[in-house]
């Protein structure tokens, strides 16, 4: 209670600088963004990805990105990094 007096108290005074909270609207939309800009340079690459998995950037899909960083071309390999839902989509 005596902290958010104190708080209360130096806030009043305008001693205290109000924190910075980002919009959340601003916030997803940036999300957003970055996925779609994601998805469209794999697409220029050449690498379908997206075609196989909804979220590009979920866990199948960051492992899988980042074996192709590191240089994996085998797509028997990258399909064995799929996870749960994914998994059944192997042929």
């Amino acid at each position: 209670m005596k902290d958010a007096e104190w708080i209360a108290q130096r806030l009043q005074c305008g001693l205290l600088k109000p924190s910075f909270v980002p919009d959340r609207q601003e916030w997803c939309g940036n999300a957003t963004r970055s996925t779609t800009a994601s998805r469209r340079c794999w697409r220029g690459a050449n690498i379908k990805l997206g075609s196989v998995a909804s979220d590009v950037l979920g866990m199948s899909g960051r492992k899988m990105i980042e074996a192709l960083i590191a240089g994996e071309k085998d797509v028997t390999v990258l399909a064995e990094l799929a996870q749960r839902k994914l998994r059944g989509k192997i042929l």
